[in-house]
Order: structure tokens, then sequence, then C-alpha cells
């Protein structure tokens, strides 16, 4: 979980570089130094994640970056919420020629702080070697992670190897003439899809059914063969039980006696080391059977030493037509090659010039592709720690999931652990550091949050009137509220708001929004205004099902940087504000409206067309 906040954290800072470069003078250095240390911590922070639970010392270490990450975040934040309302000149666009007195003082108090930040990052640096924690990072334990990680990806997607799946196949299952154990191994540099082409043959109907026994291990660099054998013996037994013997020995005759004179397939993942199997092949009994070890590595060497009477099967680069084609599949996995045409030439060229770019290998083509957060939740319903309630008709894809009671109870412990999110903060009078990210679900709390730090809030169903403070929020979402009696911000000089009354103004005025989803009757308004200078960051609306509203207006200079828009169930909605004026809108989704005012944004005869007709994604 820290390393994303780091990232995030190096991100913003770059993107504050970017926008506000030439006006950053005294402090530019400064920053960039600031982004280069914790940038060089994040090699740290996976190794440290996942020893602070056993270290106290780890774990006051990670506090301590976490404190200084989110310190940085503020003053970013602060420094733009400061400067946001003098750089818009009134029409619909944004000032960039001299630095006011505002903007010189917010600069001057940025400088001051990240300079507190700079002191505080040196001395937690320094603290690794004070406390004897300065082993964390170890190279090993994430090439190990990442080898485990990757076993996981059952889903796979294999283009350019097909030829090479027939071959490997043929080895394992189809030369049942030669009967002696054999090694069959796939060699090639990292990305190429050694272990996806491994996988998908080891889930393959073929080889389920052609081998008594199928064992799937990873190795990795830093192998202990002691836990290689233990693991293997757990998953060969009927029931789930761990192995207490120690003895390399015990273990390898442990293993040998459970394969038996069965016919077995062992796949042996990510194999480094000259010597491994030489140890491990004594586990395996050769009775004669065309028992198989599929082996990958990136060494011809360890491949030929596994077995001299083999030869290796070496993994190509994809060519041109190859990359572009597995990059089409990630990009728009739930359409054919032929229907992705209709992305148009342009981005046919684009796409290209990144195929080429990724130089043929698949890992690099499956990250640009976007899809990793979609195989994260796949493995976590396989591994059933996720329920899926609802999947996508069409493509099979996750739409809907559940947790057990447990494990929600358990995310919910370490989100609070690690001030990451909290449900229901102020619940029963209880008392917790000020959260980034909030929750808040049939609670009658009448105070939600005085929470200047608060990034994120989320409202489901709070039946009373409720008080809500927040300054960087940048993602609203409102379901099922029945009133929010006032949302005093420092912007607006604690102004009141009644619900009955439009929320725009208001909400308008938040300059850190960037998502804002106003649900199931979150306004009870007929009317909405959206006015020049409000909404400066919002990139992303939701509105559905707010059956009040009937009219929106938007004013030219509102919403300068929204991309997508979403309207569902609001029947009351006689017609679509003059969105000609938010060129920076590229998705319009309309979903269950009613057909009056469908009819009124038809292409060409819609009396609303015009105000829409510069969308590229208009989908209703």
């Amino acid at each position: 979980m820290l390393p994303a906040v780091i990232s995030g954290v190096v991100n913003k800072m770059g993107d504050l570089l970017i926008q506000e470069g030439m006006f950053l003078y005294g402090v530019r250095d400064q920053i960039e130094l600031v982004k280069l240390q914790l940038h060089q911590m994040q090699c740290f922070l996976k190794d440290a994640d996942s020893k602070q639970k056993k270290d106290e010392r780890v774990k006051g270490w990670v506090q301590n970056i976490r404190g200084v990450a989110y310190e940085t975040e503020d003053a970013i934040d602060t420094y733009l919420c400061e400067i946001a309302p003098t750089q818009w000149n009134g029409v619909g666009v944004f000032k960039k020629f001299a630095l006011k007195p505002v903007e010189l003082s917010a600069r001057h108090r940025l400088g001051e702080k990240i300079s507190m930040i700079q002191m505080k990052l040196k001395i937690i640096s320094e603290g690794r070697t004070t406390f004897g924690i300065e082993n964390l990072g170890d190279e090993r334990s994430e090439t190990k992670a990442v080898a485990k990680g990757a076993v996981n990806n059952d889903d796979c997607e294999i283009i350019g190897f097909q030829d090479a799946e027939r071959s490997l196949m043929t080895q394992l299952v189809a030369s049942v003439s030669d009967q002696r154990r054999r090694v069959v191994s796939i060699v090639g540099q990292g990305g190429l899809g050694k272990t996806t082409l491994a996988r998908k043959i080891y889930n393959s109907k073929e080889v389920k059914e052609h081998f008594d026994i199928t064992l799937w291990l990873t190795v990795s660099s830093d192998f202990k063969i002691i836990d290689i054998l233990k693991e293997g013996i757990r998953k060969l037994r009927s029931v789930d039980h761990k192995e207490k013997e120690s003895n390399e020995q015990f273990l390898l005759e442990e293993m040998k006696n459970i394969l038996g004179a069965k016919r077995y397939l062992v796949v042996l993942d990510d194999v480094w080391g000259m010597n491994f199997y030489d140890m491990f092949r004594k586990a395996l009994p050769d009775g004669y059977n065309s028992s198989r070890v599929l082996m990958t590595s990136r060494s011809s060497d360890v491949a030929k030493q596994a077995d001299p009477g083999s030869m290796p099967y070496k993994l190509h680069f994809l060519n041109d037509d190859e990359g572009l084609k597995l990059l089409f599949s990630k990009a728009f996995p739930h359409e054919s090659a032929a229907s992705s045409c209709h992305v148009g030439l342009e981005l046919i060229d684009v796409a290209k010039n990144i195929a080429r770019l990724c130089g043929g290998l698949p890992l690099a083509l499956v990250v640009v592709g976007e899809d990793t957060a979609e195989r994260y939740l796949e493995q976590l319903a396989q591994r059933c720690m996720v329920q899926v309630s609802k999947r996508n008709l069409k493509c099979g894809t996750i739409k809907r999931c559940r947790v057990h009671d447990l494990l929600r109870e358990l995310a919910i412990k370490e989100s609070k652990d690690k001030n990451f999110l909290q449900v229901n903060p102020l619940e029963k009078g209880e008392q917790h550091p000020a959260p980034r990210r909030a929750a808040y679900f049939q609670t009658d709390v009448v105070k939600i949050c005085k929470n200047n730090n608060l990034r994120s809030l989320l409202i489901f169903y709070v039946p009373t009137n409720s008080q809500i403070w927040f300054r960087f929020l940048r993602v609203l979402e409102l379901k099922g509220v029945g009133t929010i009696d006032t949302l005093p911000m420092e912007v607006t000089n604690m102004v009141h708001l009644r619900i009955e009354q439009d929320p725009m103004p208001e909400l308008a005025k938040l300059q850190c929004i960037r998502i804002l989803c106003l649900m199931f009757n979150a306004i009870t308004c007929k009317k909405i205004a959206c006015f020049a200078g409000g909404f400066l960051r919002l990139q992303r609306l939701w509105l559905v099902i707010n059956k009040s509203l009937e009219e929106w207006y938007v004013e030219e200079g509102s919403l300068p940087v929204l991309k997508y828009l979403y309207i569902q169930e609001c029947w009351g909605l006689r017609m679509l504000p003059d969105l000609h004026y938010v060129t920076s809108l590229q998705e319009l989704e309309l979903r269950s409206m009613r057909e009056e005012f469908n009819s009124r944004i038809a292409q060409s005869d819609g009396a609303d067309w015009h105000k829409i007709r510069h969308i590229p994604s208009i989908q209703y």
C-alpha cells in the first residue's frame, strides 16, 4: 500500500514541476530533491511493507515515511488551492503571465514546508542504519514476489507463440514412445512470456487428462531447496498439511514416494541456479512411464545442464504485427481484431508506434494494455477472497463483487492502521487520527468529518442532518443522503448550504475535486447550475437517479477539464445543458433516460444535437 502512496506523491510533484515550473523559482530545486529522495526510497518499501508486521523497527520507519509522504501531498495541494483562484480570468481561460502577491506568498510557504520535509527525509533515511534495518529492499525478495505473482495469471493470452505451444505439447504429451523422464525447457529473457506459455500448457485439457499428477513450483533466484520441497509435498497431499520436517534427505524421499509410479508433470518455473535441478531430481522417480518436467529459465545453460538430451525451446520477440495484435487484445479485450478497426487510422498509427517502442516484449505490451487492475480482481476471485455477485454478460468480466464479513473486518482494520481508509470513523464517539479517505454507511452521526486532509468521501444512506468539512477533497460520492445541513469550506468562508437548494455552486468551489458522484436522490432540488470558474479540476461526473432534477444550466467557463459525463434515470430532466462550451468532454453516456429526452439528442435532427456534436463518444 505504501509504495502506491509514494508513487502518487512523486507523480504529483512531477505534475507540479511541469504545470507551475516557471513560477516555482527558488523552490524548484528543493522540490526536485524531495522527489528524488522519495523515488529512491521506493525500492525499499515493498520489502518494508511485508516485514513491518514482524518487526516494530520497520513498522516505525514505514509510519515515518507515510507521514512525510502525506505531508508532502498536503503541501502541494495547499499551494494549488491557494493559487487556483488567482489563475482564472472569468471567461474560461487560465492566466499565466506574472505572479501576484498571493502567489508569491503561497510559493514562500511552500518553500518553507519543502525545506522541513527535506530535513525529515534525511533523518528517516539515516534512521535505517541507526535502527539496524539497512538491508531492506533486497533485490531477491522483489524477484521472488514478482515470480509468485506471475503464477496466478491463469487467463493467459497466447499471441505469437502458437508454434511454441504446439511443439512443447508434442514433447510433453504426444511423444509417449520416449518413456524416460525428460526435462522440456522454455528459455528467454524476462518478460518474453515463459511463465504465461507454461501456465497455458499446464492448464490445458490435454495435459490434465494425460498425466496422473500435475504440480507447479516457483523456484526463483533465492530458492531454498527445503522450502521448495515442503511446498511440493503440501500441494501433492490430498489434505492441507504443513510439513514440519526440515531434513532435506527426508523431504526428497517423501516427495519421491508420493509421486511413486504415477505419470507426472512437474513445472519448475523461473529456475536460475545451475545446481538446482541436480538437487531436485532426487525427488523425481523415473518409472519409464513418460513423466515430464517442464522448466522455464532465462539461461540456456541451466536448461541444457538439466537434460543434455533435450533441446531448450527459445522464445523469440514478437514481430510488429504480433505486437500490435497483443496490444489491441489488451486495450480492447472484448472485441475481435477485425472489429477494433473502428478506433480509426490515427489511433492505429499511435498503437503501432507504442508496439514498436515495446520492442516485441510481451510483458511491456500487456502492461501498456492497462488490464492490471482487472487481473488482480480476477485473482482475488479465484482465491475466494472476493465473491463475484455479477459478471458482464457480454465479456465475462467482474461487474460487481462482495467480500466475507471477516475479510471486510480485516481490510477495515488494516486500512485504519495505515490511515488509508476509515469506515464510520466517528461512530459511537470513537476517536481516530484524521483519515485520508472515509466512508459512512447508515450512521446517525451528526458531524461527518472535520478533516482538512480528507481526499475521498463516500456517504451511503446517512438519514439525519449532517455537517461536512473538506478542503482537499478529490472524490465525493453521495448516495441516498437525506439532508446535508452545511458544507463549510475555507474557500467559501463557511457558507451554509441546504440540499433543497442548488448544491453545485458550493461544490464547484472545491479546488481539488476530480471525481463527483451524485446518486440516489442526493439532489432533491429542481434546478442546478454550473457557473464560470467552477469545478476547475473536475474530470468525471456522475448524475444517477436524481428524479427531482428538471433543469441543468452550464455557463461558459465552467467544467473546463471535464472528460466524462454519465447520466442515468434522471427522469425529470427535460434536456441537456449547452455542453458545446465544454470542449474537453470526450465521452457522454446516457442510460435509462425518457424517450422525449433521447429524441432531443438524435444525430442531425435532434433539437439538442448541436450541444453535443463535438463529443467524440456518445452512448445512449
